[in-house]
């Protein structure tokens, strides 16, 4: 459900970078990101929402929305390019993450920690995190917010193929179909772009 509700992302932020970032998509592009989207609805499909918890369901559509915000945000920052985007990338995860271990240490204390943990936490922050995140703040600066949360969708193709790896979960015939789909959408979004916003 969350990951359904997560979907739509993609439809606000086409809606918001069309209105507040000035970055019109043409015809194409529009078709290309409602087929992304129905290819979410398909891998997701069936999907009965109506017994959820109503607070859950509020909370996770604040979060799309907040991501939305984010994604639109991002991209004006970083499309200006008057800041490198390792220094973008040290201000927001730094600030993000000190929160984070302040309000970890009060809630937990400190942990005790051994070798094998601070080799999966110093993996997790510089390479998962921190260039993993500079990577895509200069994809950003020349991608269109809409590109971009198109190609963030691929996550769900390379979720399922770690999933078939390491957990011995295959996905159905129909969850194939709606990966294809994102996967398609993500490359053929790139081979229509408007020459307005292929320049910014």
């Amino acid at each position: 459900t969350v990951s359904f509700v997560l979907n739509f992302t993609l439809i606000f932020v086409l809606i918001l970078a069309t209105f507040v970032l000035k970055e019109i998509p043409n015809k194409k592009q529009i078709i290309i990101v409602i087929f992304a989207f129905l290819g979410g609805v398909i891998y997701f499909y069936p999907l009965d929402v109506i017994d959820e918890s109503k607070t859950g369901l509020l909370i996770i559509t604040l979060a799309m929305l907040f991501n939305t915000v984010a994604s639109i945000y991002g991209r004006y920052i970083n499309r200006s390019r008057l800041q490198s985007p390792l220094i973008i990338t040290a201000i927001s995860m730094g600030a993000g993450s000190l929160i984070l271990l302040i309000w970890g240490v009060l809630a937990e204390g400190f942990p005790n920690l051994i070798i094998i943990d601070i080799v999966y936490i110093l993996w997790l922050s510089l390479l998962n995190t921190a260039l993993a995140f500079t990577l895509w703040n200069k994809a950003m600066q020349n991608l269109q917010a809409t590109e971009i949360t198109i190609i963030n969708g691929l996550m769900l193709p390379e979720i399922t193929i770690l999933a078939i790896l390491f957990l011995d979960e295959y996905p159905s015939i129909l969850d194939w179909f709606g990966i294809i789909i994102i996967t398609m959408s993500a490359f053929l979004i790139q081979f229509f772009r408007s020459p307005v916003n292929s320049n910014q």
